[in-house]
């Protein structure tokens, strides 16, 4: 290559490298900008709060409350924030937010080994702006730790690999290790340790590898004792929870498809995944991009489509067997892959098109970089809101008079208790409403009981709107029937009435 040439790969090197330094710096600007914006929390962050506040370290690895999961490593950080920093929102999201920082850089790591300069640009422009990924980098849930800790594993074990795709005889000590510690810091994690020792065993028995066999044998040895130990604290009283029961039998996918509404419910499957990282608008863009890479990746670097591929394919069927439900938020953890291979779409579409017929790629890269691109600008300006209690709790602390009832919809009454354990509310002479979701009579009649309690104050967020019926409306139509209405103020996700039935 003359000096010329070199000249110019160097510089386009650098370019790249300067690029991909800005995207990084966007995507950590824009979690940091959610996490600062310190939203109230939501029913599920506050159910997960409650058990984290009241318990030690010890009780954290048994089963918990309010039908809540969580890994116990996950469990044990947060822990430890609220030890070092206290119980604010600040402290229980700043595990998450690390979390979500680090996977920035781990998956720029991960990216590159796969993709060329110009396709790791593309990806880590997309995971930068990924709607989900911003979001809950800022949720005291363990959904971008889920992210985190996949991508950790997948970057260790493409640098302690041997060239064929196997196990390092020497360095396989190290992913044995890291792989048996991220288990107890994500339950996803396995399906991705499961598609590396799957990957590995082919390659090694494929070229009759007896000896580095032995080593991935002991590897996986490790792998499952530590999944068995996290499986005997937390997991087996899970699996044998009704309500999570119910839950992961509706989200769970048919093992076997049988009929034409099986194959439907793979095909809307696909598409709820497809929509993950980018938003449904962009889900069909998306789909596309990630065929096309599919088959570049297959082609050109086939452990990596395997290491992408397998652990999808593996969370299905255990979603089959009703082990781990296909709700959203539970995928999160294949997101990474996911782009990688999208990516690599968009870089073999452009490759392919760019001399004859230019404007497809330009058009193609449109359709898929708007509306991210877009959603992240305006929530940098007005960032995400799910349930805003704590400014409607503040309001009904300070005009609150004595005698006056406060009435708690049932689903807003652990976002309240979280916020009264830290003291910005009292909750003496408090109602909780009934959960009567298949009996409305029960609902209206615990409304009744509020008769003759004079000023009442009726806080609801998380409402239940099952088969159309909205239950704030109830309430309200009800109340406003026999009592006189004194005031209402709305927040995002959550709203508080006051009340006259003294009479």
């Amino acid at each position: 290559m003359s000096r010329g040439g070199q000249t110019d790969r160097t510089r386009s090197e650098g370019l790249a490298k300067a690029v991909v330094w800005v995207l990084l710096c966007l995507g950590v600007v824009l979690r940091l900008r959610a996490y600062f914006f310190d939203r109230s929390l939501w029913l599920d962050e506050a159910f997960l709060a409650l058990n984290i506040m009241a318990r030690s370290f010890a009780m954290l690895m048994g089963p918990l409350d309010f039908s809540q999961v969580a890994p116990i490593g996950f469990l044990f950080a947060e822990r430890v924030a609220v030890n070092l920093v206290g119980t604010s929102e600040y402290a229980l999201r700043l595990f998450p937010l690390l979390s979500g920082i680090a996977s920035l850089f781990l998956f720029w790591k991960v990216a590159e080994r796969v993709l060329s300069r110009g396709a790791t640009v593309v990806a880590v422009a997309l995971f930068a702006v990924a709607d989900r990924l911003v979001y809950y980098s800022s949720e005291t849930k363990q959904y971008s730790t889920d992210v985190a800790v996949g991508l950790l594993v997948w970057w260790v074990v493409a640098k302690s690999e041997t060239p064929g795709g196997a196990a390092h005889p020497r360095r396989g000590w190290v992913t044995a290790a890291v792989g048996a510690l991220a288990i107890w810091f994500s339950h996803p994690v396995v399906f991705i340790l499961a598609g590396v020792g799957l990957r590995w065993v082919w390659v090694q028995v494929k070229g009759k590898e007896w000896g580095a066999l032995g080593i991935s044998a002991v590897t996986g040895a490790m792998w499952i004792a530590s999944f068995a130990g996290t499986y005997a604290m937390s997991l087996r009283s899970a699996s044998q929870n009704p309500m999570l029961r119910e839950f992961w039998g509706e989200a769970a996918a048919p093992l076997l498809p049988r009929s034409f509404e099986d194959l439907k419910w793979y095909v809307g499957a696909l598409g709820r995944i497809a929509a993950l990282p980018l938003g449904k608008e962009v889900a069909e863009v998306v789909a596309l991009a990630a065929i096309l890479g599919g088959v570049v990746i297959f082609l050109t670097g086939r452990d990596y489509f395997f290491r992408i591929v397998i652990p999808g394919i593996l969370a299905l069927a255990a979603s089959g067997l009703q082990k781990y439900p296909l709700a959203n938020r539970l995928w999160l953890f294949i997101i990474p892959g996911l782009l990688i291979l999208v990516a690599a779409g968009m870089s073999a579409l452009w490759t392919k098109t760019r001399a004859a017929w230019p404007l497809v790629g330009v058009v193609f890269g449109g359709l898929l970089f708007a509306h991210p691109a877009l959603y992240a600008a305006y929530h940098l300006v007005r960032p995400q809101q799910v349930e805003e209690t704590r400014p409607l709790l503040r309001y009904i602390q300070q005009e609150r008079r004595r005698g006056d009832t406060l009435y708690l919809y049932y689903m807003a009454g652990p976002a309240a208790q979280y916020y009264a354990d830290r003291g910005l509310i009292q909750l003496d002479d408090v109602m909780v409403g009934v959960f009567a979701r298949e009996d409305l009579g029960a609902y209206v009649k615990s409304l009744d009981a509020l008769r003759g309690k004079g000023r009442v104050w009726l806080l609801f967020s998380h409402v239940n709107v099952e088969r159309g019926l909205d239950e704030e409306e109830l309430a309200v139509l009800h109340l406003d029937a026999m009592a006189t209405r004194l005031t209402e103020r709305r927040t995002e996700g959550a709203a508080v009435y006051l009340y006259d039935l003294g009479r």
